[in-house]
């Protein structure tokens, strides 16, 4: 039976941790080996899930050190799973990654979008439940058809490609570790995903990508999430090397990323203007609103599950 490891980087996530993890040991119909890593955390989550879950067989946790004056950003953590996972998998497992206030979204998620490939697939992409808990929203977002091409995806579309909602193959992540000695580029500290999956890209064929209409994962927009935590000018010197690194994306959506930030650090008549306007990813993917409640209980489910 394929492997499916997911990875999940920790920083001061002990009182949401438990759902994250629980989503995923309880997966059915599947092989799956969860990989933790601890980022330095300071209100003792690493204590806590070696006390609850290091006697499972199929549970890896990794702890690294926090740098002084690191940036805020999962790349350092993710790199560790990786490469566990380079060393302890077959070229025909598959990998994910989770951040750890993400939850799948059933108990047959993995095994349901593993169904959906064929022989050859290397990157198998589903669509992910977002949920705003403060203005209690809930919609489910994956790209539209005409941009799930590769072609599109390499000069833009990759900037709203779902990210989370997708299992790599391990052959992929070898040999990108092979290739570049890292999949996540630890010099920035936002956007990181983008940049992997250009990269990923790259070693695709245009019949190696399965996309799938099946719910993969419940993202969380607010809160003390990373993204919200990123000043503008971090941004746009992320957006900068990300775009420099990979030039097959469109330098009109580089402008348009950067009006879009620049209205949103404005104040309130930046935003304003915004909200006349389609965000730049938005161009690519289409939503579906959800129950604010139906997403929330699945949510739920998971944290009281353990």
């Amino acid at each position: 039976m394929e492997k499916v490891f997911v990875i999940i980087p920790m920083y001061n996530a002990q009182n949401q941790i438990d759902g994250a993890i629980q989503s995923v040991l309880s997966q059915k119909n599947v092989d799956v080996k969860l990989v933790l890593v601890d980022h330095g955390s300071s209100d003792k989550t690493l204590e806590y899930v070696k006390k609850n879950y290091s006697m499972k067989e199929n549970v890896c946790i990794i702890s690294l050190n926090r740098i002084p004056n690191e940036r805020r950003s999962a790349s350092r953590p993710l790199n560790a799973g990786m490469k566990y996972v380079s060393k302890h998998s077959s070229n025909t497992d598959w990998v994910m990654r989770l951040d750890s206030d993400d939850v799948l979204v059933s108990e047959h998620t993995i095994s349901s979008a593993l169904k959906t490939s064929v022989k050859g697939i290397k990157i198998i992409s589903g669509s992910m439940y977002f949920i705003d808990t403060c203005n209690q929203t809930a919609q489910e977002y994956k790209l539209k058809p005409e941009y799930s091409s590769l072609i599109e995806l390499k000069k833009g579309a990759a900037y709203a490609y779902p990210h989370h909602a997708s299992l790599i193959s391990t052959r992929l992540i070898k040999k990108l570790i092979s290739n570049d000695g890292y999949i996540y580029y630890q010099k920035i500290g936002y956007g990181e995903d983008l940049d992997v999956t250009m990269r990923l890209l790259n070693l695709c064929k245009t019949n190696e990508i399965c996309f799938s209409n099946i719910p993969m994962i419940i993202k969380e927009l607010s809160g003390n999430t990373i993204t919200n935590s990123i000043d503008f000018k971090t941004i746009m010197h992320d957006h900068y090397w990300i775009f420099k690194r990979n030039r097959n994306l469109s330098r009109f959506l580089y402008v348009n990323i950067v009006l879009w930030y620049l209205m949103e650090s404005s104040g309130s008549i930046g935003k304003s203007i915004n909200k006349k306007r389609l965000p730049p990813a938005l161009k690519y993917s289409c939503h579906k609103r959800l129950s604010f409640k139906n997403v929330l209980s699945i949510k739920q489910a998971w944290i009281s599950k353990r």
